[in-house]
């Protein structure tokens, strides 16, 4: 459970500039916003300790000392796969806010494919469906969630172990993936199929309709990445929200004595990828996907890497995969492989 103390766990702009922090999550938030509604999308959260994948409605300026504070939340684990979390955060009056977080444990890896969220706003009801099955109902809180919201989804690291275990930045680079989201307006009585629900839109991520969607560029006290607006990607007809490292390397006198040369070639490569690399010191090579899984675990780096590799990505669809060499636990180069089969 989140600490009780712990507040403004969104979008609390911190005073840091963006250059600050050495890890870069991503942020979309819908221009206008809405007043009750049923929302649904299928997201394929990102795996890895300490991030959370998330999807919420936010009421604009509750940060502020002049507007009460509105949010509903979906809050997916990166480090338990089948649990997510559900959040209604409310003030009363300004300064008494309230969370009503609750955990929710499935029968399903939330971090392989895709699922499928829903969220129905009442004005005296919230309930949330994780596959068409109704996970909670709230109704006490629901009633003060009474102002227009916007419509966000976001990937970040919290700095808060206890809740969301200590951040494990050897996933990175990790991905939130949504392929849609649809929203439904609230018409008691007046919907589609006899539902109280008359569906105005669905996006399913072709582009990033700007004149729908904003890029944060913000970041908050409890996140350990800024928000950045290149971490917001389009890909194959689907919305990535990634969280990267972007540290800078400062290496070690030792490590600034070695002699590195470390190529990869053909990239593309068509399964025939070689490596040539010469060090005064023994390296270990990682590679994963663009999603954050692992499919070379870290090992040391031998004539025989590449060899593996092109087994592995025989296995592996078309796209682009991150290539780290590392001396001890210090990555020293990081190099892009881009794999096909055409």
């Amino acid at each position: 459970m989140i600490l009780k103390n712990v507040i403004a766990l969104f979008l609390v702009i911190s005073s840091i500039s963006l250059s600050a922090k050495d890890y870069k999550g991503a942020e979309i938030y819908s221009k206008d916003s809405v007043l009750y509604g049923k929302f649904e999308m299928t997201i394929q959260a990102a795996h890895g300790s300490g991030q959370l994948s998330t999807f919420f409605l936010y009421r604009y300026e509750s940060e502020t000392s002049t507007t009460l504070w509105e949010e509903i939340d979906i809050e997916i684990f990166g480090k338990d796969t089948n649990v997510f979390q559900t959040n209604v955060i409310v003030e009363e009056k300004e300064g008494t806010r309230l969370m009503t977080e609750e955990e929710h444990h499935t029968d399903v890896n939330l971090t392989t494919g895709l699922h499928k969220y829903v969220i129905e706003w009442k004005p005296d009801t919230i309930r949330w469906y994780l596959n068409d099955v109704l996970i909670r109902t709230e109704t006490e809180k629901a009633k003060l969630c009474n102002a227009p919201m916007s419509i966000r989804f976001n990937h970040w690291a919290a700095n808060i172990s206890s809740w969301v275990g200590t951040f494990d930045t050897e996933a990175l680079p990790a991905d939130q993936v949504v392929d849609y989201l649809s929203y439904s307006a609230y018409t008691p009585g007046a919907g589609d199929n006899g539902s109280d629900y008359t569906l105005e839109w669905t996006d399913n991520f072709t582009n990033l309709n700007s004149a729908r969607w904003g890029k944060a560029n913000w970041t908050f006290g409890e996140n350990l990445c800024d928000l950045s607006p290149s971490n917001a990607i389009i890909e194959d007809e689907k919305l990535l929200l990634r969280i990267t490292d972007e540290s800078p390397v400062v290496l070690p006198t030792a490590i600034n004595n070695i002699e590195l040369n470390f190529a990869m070639y053909p990239n593309p490569c068509k399964g025939n990828l070689t490596i040539q690399f010469s060090a005064s010191d023994e390296l270990s090579i990682r590679m994963c996907d663009t999603y954050g899984r692992i499919i070379l675990p870290k090992q040391e780096l031998t004539s025989n890497t590449a060899q593996k590799i092109n087994s592995l990505l025989s296995q592996q669809k078309n796209g682009v995969y991150i290539v780290q060499v590392y001396k001890g636990n210090m990555a020293i180069r990081t190099k892009k492989l881009y794999h096909t089969t055409h």
